[in-house]
C-alpha cells in the first residue's frame, strides 16, 4: 500500500470543502470506492460535492449516494445577467431585510430611462472553489470533460488527492494499491489506518466493490489482507450481497459445482471391488 496514505488525516485537518470526482465510465469497483470516500468525508464533517461526466444508474445497495452526482461543477456563484445599455444602469446597491432573512439587490436606471424588464433577467451559476479534490479512478483530467475543462485554475489551486489514479502529476497525496485485490480494498484500508469515520453505507459500498472485484472471494487476487479488511467492514455494519443468479435460480458458482462429475465409490468384498449401490443390494440380500 502506498505509504503516503498515512498523511490523509493531516491533510483533511486543513481542508473544509472537498470535491470528489470519478470517471463517466467507472467500473463497479471505482463506483464503490467513490461512494465510500464520499460518505466517509461527509461523516467527517466536510462540505463535500460529487461530480462525474455522466450520472450512473444507482441500483446497488451502498451506492445510493451516487444519485447526488453533478455533471457540472461551476455552482459556487450566482450570476444575474440582462441586456445592457449605458442608460439602463445608474446605480447598483443592496440591503438586507430587518429580520435578516431576505437579500435585496437594487438596480437603478439613469434619469428618464426605462427600468429593466424583469422578464429578460437570466440567472446562472459559475465558479468552482474547493480546498481539496479527490480523483477516484480517473486516468486523465482531459477525460473529465466539462467537470474539468474551464476549471483548470481551480484544480491547480486545490489540494489533489489521487485514489488509484495517475491523472495529475501535482497530487499532494496518492492512495494506490500495491498488492490489494481492488481499489475498494485500498481505499477502505487507507480510511481505516487513518481512523476516519466509515458509516454503514460506506462499509457496504467498499464491501460490494471487493466482492465484485474478487468474484466473491474466489479469485486468487484475494489475500489475507483482503479478508482482514472485509472483517473490519463487517464489524462496521457492512451488508453482504448475493452473487448474480441465473435463470434457474442458482448462482453460477453453484452451477459449476453441480455439473462436476462425482467419482464412483467402491467397497471391497471378498477381494473383489463392487460399485457402492450393488454392494448395498448384495448386503440387503444376505
Amino acid at each position: 500500500m502506498n505509504t503516503d496514505q498515512n498523511q490523509l488525516t493531516e491533510l483533511l485537518e486543513e481542508v473544509s470543502s472537498v470535491l470528489v470526482v470519478y470517471p463517466g465510465n467507472a467500473t463497479t469497483d471505482v463506483l464503490a470506492a467513490t461512494a465510500g470516500v464520499y460518505t466517509s468525508l461527509k461523516a467527517a464533517g466536510k462540505a463535500v460535492s460529487l461530480a462525474s461526466p455522466a450520472k450512473p444508474r444507482v441500483e446497488t445497495a451502498g451506492f445510493e449516494v451516487l444519485s447526488e452526482t453533478q455533471t457540472e461543477v461551476g455552482n459556487q456563484s450566482l450570476i444575474v445577467s440582462f441586456p445592457y445599455s449605458e442608460e439602463a444602469v445608474d446605480k447598483v446597491s443592496y440591503h438586507i431585510s430587518d429580520d435578516s432573512s431576505t437579500f435585496y439587490l437594487t438596480i437603478k436606471p439613469q434619469a428618464g430611462a426605462l427600468p429593466l424588464d424583469a422578464s429578460k433577467l437570466s440567472y446562472d451559476y459559475a465558479g468552482l472553489e474547493v480546498d481539496a479534490i479527490f480523483l477516484v479512478g480517473v486516468s486523465s483530467l482531459s477525460s473529465l470533460g466539462a467537470v474539468y475543462e474551464g476549471y483548470e485554475d481551480a484544480y491547480e489551486k486545490a489540494t489533489i488527492v489521487q485514489v488509484g489514479s495517475t491523472a495529475s502529476n501535482t497530487a499532494a497525496l496518492t492512495i494506490k494499491p500495491d498488492n490489494a485485490a481492488s481499489l475498494s480494498e485500498t481505499t477502505a484500508v487507507a480510511l481505516l489506518n487513518n481512523q476516519l469515520p466509515i458509516p454503514e453505507e460506506a462499509a457496504t459500498a467498499f464491501l460490494r466493490g471487493i466482492e465484485t472485484q474478487t468474484q466473491y472471494f474466489t479469485s486468487l487476487s484475494a489475500t489475507a489482507q483482503t479478508f482482514e479488511t472485509v472483517a473490519s467492514l463487517l464489524r462496521l455494519g457492512a451488508r453482504r450481497s448475493k452473487p448474480a443468479q441465473s435463470n434457474s435460480g442458482t448462482s453460477v458458482q453453484e452451477q459449476v459445482v453441480s455439473r462436476s462429475p462425482q467419482p464412483k465409490r467402491t467397497i471391497v468384498s471378498s477381494g473383489a471391488e463392487l460399485p457402492v449401490k450393488q454392494a448395498k443390494k448384495l448386503g440387503s440380500d444376505s
